[in-house]
């Protein structure tokens, strides 16, 4: 997407805004632990996660992250922040670079140190990971370095390999010698379709070969959902086994988890993972329960709110027809044109925008524009002046109020 583009849309999307962990006591029943909050700009770009956790009753500050995103809307920089002491500390700074096609090239980490020499704070590029693509844009070559001292040193990659469909079937884990690359850790995968591997087997190499040590299955219904996932382990000349059963609903929505672990008796219960959804089929609850001689009892609960785009805006029966929006994207200036179905009050009507958060752009009349009310209807409004993101238009009668949005 370029700078300044406006993107004028109606698609139903949510922002998640506020996430909240609590764990269960007998004695209180759920205790929350720790809240995480989100916020973004209008285009809906994630711009600072926030972590609080309460003591005593109440909230705490505990660790932020800031987003930055470059003009292309790719994320940029991430940086990283503890309370201490009654204030924000850094911490460390994650930049992405990114190549002609939008594929991240670079990733470095800037760590916050101290110099005891001078008494000052500075930034340090700690490790750094470079990313390279083949000539589909498919990931072959990850290399992590890290600066012990003054410069970066290799010391590790892992490199990956394709079938036909771009499934990646093979990814290995090298450690870097002294002179060249030493193996260390191999996933072999099988697809049954694109995108959804059938199997996953986890080797070590053991010179002069690899060898085994964990492998992991899946088993998927008629609508490609995965509904058994078998683990097997080999540790300390031991083999363990675990599977998850796992239900979804009619809305293809994951409801239920059932963990079991494999001993001389059969498949014991391990753990249950129960999902909530809201009517727009967001996760609003998740509760997972440990299982105990002979019930399940609640461990920990994590409950989601959300910011739908749609809010702030009331829905009405009554709806202008063939409301019609060009260009979209906008960039300059938009058009809104329409029959209207219903002879409209001699105040006439006027075209609003609001943005994700059901806000409507009030820093000027600006935004908003008269209508006539007999025939086909049309004004032109100026969108140059919006910042880059999503936004929804409200034709509103003075006498009566209606909705319509484009699809």
């Amino acid at each position: 997407m370029k700078p300044h583009e406006t993107f004028l849309s109606t698609k139903d999307t949510s922002l998640l805004i506020t996430s909240i962990f609590s764990y269960y006591t007998d004695s209180i029943g759920w205790w929350p632990s720790t809240q995480i909050s989100y916020t973004y700009n209008e285009r809906g770009d994630r711009l600072e996660t926030l972590w609080q956790f309460w003591e005593k009753g109440k909230l705490k500050q505990f660790k932020k992250i800031g987003n930055s995103y470059n003009d292309e809307n790719q994320l940029r920089t991430e940086f990283y922040q503890n309370w201490q002491n009654d204030r924000w500390e850094n911490q460390a700074r994650y930049e992405y670079f990114y190549n002609q096609n939008y594929f991240v090239t670079k990733k470095e980490k800037h760590t916050w140190t101290y110099d005891s020499n001078t008494g000052l704070y500075y930034w340090i590029n700690s490790n750094s990971t470079d990313y390279n693509y083949n000539s589909s844009n498919l990931l072959t070559e990850s290399i992590y370095s890290e600066r012990p001292d003054k410069d970066l040193k290799k010391i590790s990659r892992n490199t990956y390999i394709y079938d036909t469909q771009n499934n990646p079937i093979e990814e290995k884990y090298q450690a870097w010698g002294d002179t060249s690359w030493i193996d260390n850790t191999k996933y072999i995968r099988k697809f049954a379709a694109p995108t959804k591997m059938s199997w996953e087997a986890m080797s070590i190499y053991l010179e002069p070969d690899w060898m085994e040590i964990s492998r992991d299955s899946i088993v998927y219904n008629s609508d490609f959902n995965p509904i058994e996932l078998y683990h097997q382990e080999l540790k300390n000349s031991i083999l363990t086994l675990t599977k998850e059963i796992r239900t979804f609903d009619t809305a293809r929505q994951f409801v239920l988890s059932l963990s079991y672990q494999r001993d001389d008796t059969g498949w014991v219960n391990l753990k249950k993972v129960s999902n909530k959804y809201d009517e727009q089929g967001y996760l609003i609850e998740t509760i997972n329960q440990q299982w105990k001689d002979t019930a399940w009892f609640n461990q920990s609960k994590e409950a989601f709110e959300y910011w739908h785009i749609l809010t702030g805006i009331e829905s009405i029966a009554n709806e202008v027809n063939d409301l019609i929006i060009t260009p979209n994207p906008a960039t300059d200036f938009l058009e809104i044109s329409y029959s209207p179905s219903i002879k409209m009050g001699s105040g006439g009507v006027s075209v609003e925008v609001y943005n994700v958060f059901g806000q409507k752009v009030t820093t000027s009349g600006y935004y908003s524009a008269t209508l006539p009310y007999e025939g086909v209807v049309k004004t032109m409004i100026d969108v140059s002046s919006l910042s880059p993101g999503v936004y929804l238009v409200k034709v509103e009668e003075k006498s009566g109020k209606f909705v319509k949005i484009d699809n």
